[in-house]
Order: structure tokens, then sequence, then C-alpha cells
């Protein structure tokens, strides 16, 4: 049947291994912070790793599908390098988008209690950028936020998968004998009921709560991107996962929105092994969510981000 190759396309572009939700011990200051269901320091290389600062802003990593905090080990790195700080939330990526949200809600109610008055920024990747937005969204039987909070959200298919168009095709399932929806929560998780163009998640997003005083979305346009290259410089993996048109959703807007569109690939914009993530941390300087980096550092800052990356260190 034909939706047989656009499940396979949705097995490629979105299967979901499940990451493990990792929590460790922090301290605010000199007091220990009891754990928080999901909370955890990104990297242990910061100058000060698991130590929050309660006099500072925060900065809350959420990463994306078949992912964990990981991901973010040396963003993390390069916010503290511009003296911020960075740690992450996890959860697993096989859930529902709804329920991990909910539980990030519930970390940011407990962050706030041991963070009073201090403005915390959410940061999502991909799927993390689903969660984070719904996290943010108003929900009456969640704890209240009381706290300043920006959103921001990079690559998040926010007007559903289009390669997951047949889940949502009722009548397939009773065609298939029940193999579609099987095969769609096989490949997905939980999630499959919230990633497609009609899923309730994308018709009707949720309006953001109050307390989110500005919402930068990133798109990517993920055209002729590579993720991977052999020893000749030919491109053996792309970096093509959503288009602009599966990032675009009116709907999902909110107080002081913006949208930016950038050039870069769905994983190359985050940074991994190769590429560092450089259009990603000068769009963020430029929105004033990272500080700029100063200009008797910028040397030594891009060999840092070099090292952090693997890539080629600046000869000056």
């Amino acid at each position: 049947m034909r939706y047989a190759a656009t499940v396979l396309a949705l097995c490629a572009l979105f299967g979901c291994g499940g990451s493990k939700i990792r929590t460790a011990a922090l301290r605010v200051g000199e007091s220990p912070l009891e754990e928080i269901a999901g909370i955890t320091p990104c990297t242990a290389t910061g100058t000060a790793p698991g130590h929050l600062n309660p006099d500072a802003p925060l900065t809350l990593l959420v990463h994306g599908c078949n992912d964990s905090a990981g991901r973010f080990d040396k963003l993390s790195d390069v916010f503290d390098a511009h003296g911020q700080q960075a740690i992450c939330f996890t959860y697993e990526s096989r859930d529902t988008i709804d329920v991990a949200a909910r539980s990030l809600r519930r970390a940011l109610a407990r962050l706030e209690q041991r963070l009073p008055g201090q403005p915390i920024t959410v940061l999502g990747h991909s799927q993390g950028g689903l969660v984070a937005r719904r996290g943010l969204t108003a929900m009456p039987e969640e704890p209240e936020l009381q706290t300043d909070y920006r959103l921001v959200t990079i690559a998040s298919p926010f007007a559903g998968i289009h390669a997951a168009r047949h889940c949502a095709a009722r009548w397939l399932y009773g065609v298939s004998l029940g193999i579609t929806p099987m095969i769609c929560r096989g490949v997905a998780g939980k999630n499959w009921v919230e990633i497609h163009r009609g899923a309730r998640l994308v018709r009707e997003p949720g309006t953001l709560s109050p307390i989110v005083s500005s919402y930068l979305q990133i798109r990517t346009d993920e055209r002729t991107t590579c993720r991977h290259r052999d020893a000749a410089g030919r491109c053996v993996k792309d970096d093509f996962v959503f288009s602009l048109a599966e990032q675009t959703n009116p709907k999902a807007g909110g107080p002081g929105f913006r949208a930016r569109e950038i050039g870069a690939g769905h994983v190359q914009i985050v940074g991994h092994d190769g590429q560092s993530p450089t259009q990603l941390i000068g769009l963020l300087q430029d929105e004033g969510i990272m500080r700029p980096t100063p200009r008797d550092k910028q040397v030594a800052m891009a060999r840092l981000i070099a090292s952090l990356y693997g890539v080629d260190v600046p000869d000056r």
C-alpha cells in the first residue's frame, strides 16, 4: 500500500528510542537542592557543575526526540563560558508530549521555589520545543508559575509531521486491519497521536501563560544540508528532518512572539561532533538570550567552541 512508504519515512525521520530520564542532585549556592524529576546538570566540565547561583538568571535546555541531555552538554559549556548558568531537563521521549510537558511544568515550579524572582529561559530543540511550549501554556490543573519566562524553540514541527500524515487517516485503520496505528505507535511511541497535522496539539496548541514575556521561534531551512560527509567530502547523510512548512503554525505564537528563519541542518543548528553551532550562538546573542562575547575574548571563545565540537581550531 502507498501509506507503507510514508510510515517507513516516519521511521527515518521521527523514530524515537527511549530517552532515559536523568535526575541528579544540584546545589543552590551552598544549599543542597532536593532532586527534581528530570532536572540535571548538562555537563560536568563547567566551572561549577551542579551548582546554581540563586542571584543569576537560569537557562533550562530541553532535548529533542531520541536524545538526552548529552546533546546540550557542550552548549551548556558555551553558556557557562559567557558567565551564564544552564541546566537540562530530560524526559522519556516516547511518552506523550503532554505528559512530558506536565513534568516540565512541575519541575519549573519547584525550581522557582529555590530561585525566587530569577528569570528563567526555557530553550527546546525539535520535539523538546513542543514539550517546552506546551509546558508553558495555561494549565489550571498544574502548579502556577510566578517568575518571568522567556521561551525559545528551535526546529520544532508545530504544524505536524508530514511523514506522519497517514497516522491521522482513520479510514486506514480498518483497511490495514489495525496495522497502521500499531506501526505509528511502534515508531513514535505514545506521542504518535500528537505529531500528525490533524492532531489536537497542532489544531489547538494552547495559549501561552502570561508569565511568558517573550517567545523566540527559530525555524531551520534544512534543504541542501548535510549531517555527515565521507573522507572525500561527499555527503553520506543529509540533515533534513522538518520542512519550514512543518515548523510554521500561526496558532503556535504567544506573548512577545517573533520568528527567525535560518539556513541550517536539523542537528547542526544545535551542534554535534564535527559541526559547531556558530549560527545558533550568533542568533542567541543577537536576540539577547546569550551574552555577547567580549572583543578581547573572541579568539579564546572561538578556540573553546572549536575544541568542544571537534572542529579545526582557528589560528588566530
